[in-house]
């Protein structure tokens, strides 16, 4: 099937072009036709490297507000994360997430950056344009057309596109009763991996099957998800 490719605007010096994926082509997520709770998509929208959907792909989803240590050993995590092996998948819209996203990209993690708007008339940042160029950065959103701003509704459906199309799913931190812990329990549902920061300390977490960090390095249920996944910085 053709892909459809729209210019885009306002990208500056990086002329790059928009990619309607549509069931039936052979990159489209077969999980978001088939996951409970994700609306099934007549296409999304993407701009880079759709190779990038193939790789280990690791969803972050964490709540606006986070305690420090929290914030800390998330930092921490992002710089120990092996660039090799896996792909790192989110909105990456929280100061925290975009703090990661910059480690990320500064270590070449590949990484899918899900906006919760259209991609048409978006203006990439200029950090973005160079993993763009290098086939390490893809910027995947499931709005066609629509309100260019972000809201809560908009954002809590971009947070169910991530954890569909990610095979593992990890929230650093979950807020009792809020959107990152709703976005967990889908998660659970769907059969996903889930994994958190300080277990111990977000009993709402283990109630929906979370497990702690350490043992994402060997967890292998999901389809595809290879063991070892993460390297992690020793102690």
């Amino acid at each position: 099937m053709a892909l459809r490719k729209k210019p885009i605007r306002g990208a500056g010096h990086l002329r790059e072009r928009i990619t309607i994926i549509r069931p039936g082509n052979p990159r489209y997520p077969p999980a978001l036709a088939v996951h409970r709770g994700v609306e099934t998509l007549p296409a999304f929208a993407a701009i880079g490297s759709l190779e990038i959907l193939e790789g280990n792909l690791i969803g972050l989803v964490c709540s606006g507000r986070c305690p420090g240590p929290v914030i800390l050993e998330m930092y921490g995590l992002a710089t120990s994360i092996s660039a090799d092996r896996c792909v790192v998948v989110g909105g990456f819209h929280s100061p925290m997430e975009r703090q990661c996203l910059e480690i990320f990209l500064a270590r070449h993690v590949p990484v899918i950056v899900c906006p919760a708007r259209p991609l048409e008339g978006m203006r990439i940042p200029v950090p973005w344009q160079q993993p763009l160029r290098e086939d390490r950065l893809l910027i995947a959103s499931p709005y066609l057309k629509g309100n260019r701003r972000t809201t809560k509704a908009t954002a809590s459906h971009r947070n169910r596109f991530v954890a569909a199309i990610a095979k593992v799913l990890l929230i650093p931190y979950a807020q009792p009763g809020g959107v990152a812990e709703a976005i967990g329990r889908l998660a659970a549902c769907w059969g996903k991996g889930l994994f958190t920061l300080r277990l111990e300390e977000q009993p709402w977490m283990q109630a929906v099957g979370a497990r702690p960090i350490a043992e994402l390095g060997e967890f292998d249920r999901c389809s595809g998800f290879k063991r070892e996944t993460l390297v992690l910085t020793p102690e």
